[in-house]
């Protein structure tokens, strides 16, 4: 981030850069000397120099480790993990996973979700083996033309269970798309219809 040293926002920076160390994760914030609300052009050269060194590197689409944390539905993906259902709308919901050198998944306890689905490239192995909170989940053996397969991950009796692939798990409840009727009518296009009086 860039920010100027006279910046009235200066503190809103400070506070983003405590909740990311929170992540255990560091923010890097160029201050122009003796400024305001603005940038000088050597602190935004200097920021365009290092957004550069990230986008010649270009984005890995399929990361062997995934933390993604969520408070909605409404924001539910991240590369391979979808995150289908939550014990509490609103709340902290956090998904850690890794891919082992075999291609096998491991998934800690999820915090605050009640389903998920892990997306291809992922467990698209004859054989693909998961393990999620630490307990081994039997996926179904994937035939050599079978289509790549997406993996519905859920509790069934308390523990965490293959609930099928996801065209073919019915979502009840609360999901994504249908996960309240604020984040449903104010994230998307609507119209507003302002009386005349006429």
């Amino acid at each position: 981030a860039c920010m100027g040293e006279k910046d009235v926002f200066f503190q809103a920076h400070v506070l983003m850069g405590e909740a990311m160390e929170k992540e255990g994760l560091k923010m890097v914030n160029l201050i122009s000397p003796a400024t305001g609300h603005v940038i000088d052009p050597k602190t935004h050269a200097e920021q365009m120099r290092r957004i550069k060194e990230f986008a010649d590197k270009g984005i890995d689409r399929s990361p062997n480790r995934l933390r993604f944390v969520t408070w909605t539905l409404k924001y539910n993906e991240c590369h391979w993990v979808r995150v289908l259902g939550l014990g509490e709308h609103y709340v902290r919901a956090e998904l850690d996973a890794a891919v082992a050198d075999d291609g096998a998944v491991e998934v800690k306890e999820p915090r605050n979700v009640t389903r998920f689905a892990l997306l291809p490239p992922v467990l698209q192995g004859a054989r693909p083996k998961l393990k999620v909170g630490g307990t081994d989940v039997a996926l179904p053996p994937r035939g050599e033309d079978a289509p790549a397969a997406t993996h519905v991950i859920g509790k069934r009796d308390g523990r965490w269970a293959y609930l099928g692939k996801l065209d073919g798990v019915r979502l009840d409840g609360k999901r994504p798309g249908v996960q309240g009727p604020i984040d449903d009518a104010f994230t998307g296009p609507f119209l507003c219809v302002r009386g005349t009086g006429k």
